[in-house]
């Protein structure tokens, strides 16, 4: 509903964010817990595709966020089982494919206009200040 804030989405986003910031931690060696930071941020991951497509799947086009988080899965099992590099490229590509299955929502705009008629001279006394400043 346009005019309100998405609330759900922003919870979403939170618990994706903070698990993201906890895959930081697998720099630290005692850090046994961050396997399961690391299984829980694939959940979440494919919990936000399917949470962003949302009104797809309520149109019955639910295919390609299904295909994607079903390919995931089977990735991620193979390049955690299967201990081939080849599967850690392929989770690569999977990622990647992010912007495809996921609708694009919508677009921003910025419009740049001048402030003030003359505002090329208050940028070349900027200049005059800075260099008789780096003069002093």
């Amino acid at each position: 509903v346009s005019g309100q804030m998405p609330w759900k989405v922003v919870a979403h986003a939170a618990v994706f964010y903070a698990q993201m910031i906890g895959v930081l931690l697998v720099i630290l060696e005692k850090a046994n817990f961050v396997a399961g930071i690391m299984c829980t941020i694939q959940v979440v991951y494919m919990a936000w595709v399917v949470h962003l497509n949302l009104e797809e799947i309520r149109e019955k086009r639910f295919v390609k966020p299904l295909v994607y988080c079903l390919s995931g899965i089977v990735v991620i099992a193979l390049s955690c089982f299967a201990f081939n590099p080849l599967f850690y490229f392929l989770y690569c590509i999977w990622i990647s494919l992010y912007g495809i299955v996921v609708p694009d929502g919508p677009h921003l705009y910025v419009t740049a206009s001048k402030i003030q008629e003359d505002s090329t001279a208050a940028y070349e006394q900027v200049a005059r200040n800075a260099a008789t400043a780096a003069s002093a």
